[in-house]
């Protein structure tokens, strides 16, 4: 990774790095990169990079899809407290909507509660969360 920014954002820092596995910018939490070492070759920003200039927006993307999960009756007391912008359904399950710029985060947030989680739709997440299983 070619690291061209490091922003820090509710009190967590994060790089802003050039990852030459995918050929994207994408955003690491700096306590999670294990080790680092210098390049041989002189750095070359990428282009096109945009620099982050307000912390607020390091975390937002351009194109999101709202997805809707569903939380078991079980768990939904919990999810209530980290979520409170729900609701509950007729079947007593708590329905919690999300903008999604990463349908693999999406499929990491759900299948930590396990059968306990339902992606209700979009249809596309719902593969997204059965294809992160497979």
């Amino acid at each position: 990774m070619h690291v061209h920014q490091v922003v820090q954002y509710l009190g967590v820092w994060y790089v802003i790095a050039w990852c030459e596995k995918v050929r994207e910018f994408r955003h690491f939490r700096a306590e999670r990169v294990l080790e680092s070492r210098l390049l041989a070759q002189d750095f070359k920003p990428q282009i096109p990079f945009k620099s982050i200039r307000e912390a607020g927006k390091l975390l937002q993307a351009e194109e999101t899809v709202t997805a809707t999960v569903a939380f078991s009756k079980r768990i939904a007391r919990w999810l209530k407290e980290r979520h409170p912008g729900g609701r509950e359904d007729g079947a007593g399950r708590y329905v919690v909507t999300f903008e999604v710029a990463d349908p693999a985060w999406l499929a990491r947030e759900v299948l930590r509660y396990g059968a306990e989680a339902e992606v209700v739709g979009p249809e596309s997440l719902r593969e997204a969360v059965r294809a992160a299983v497979t």
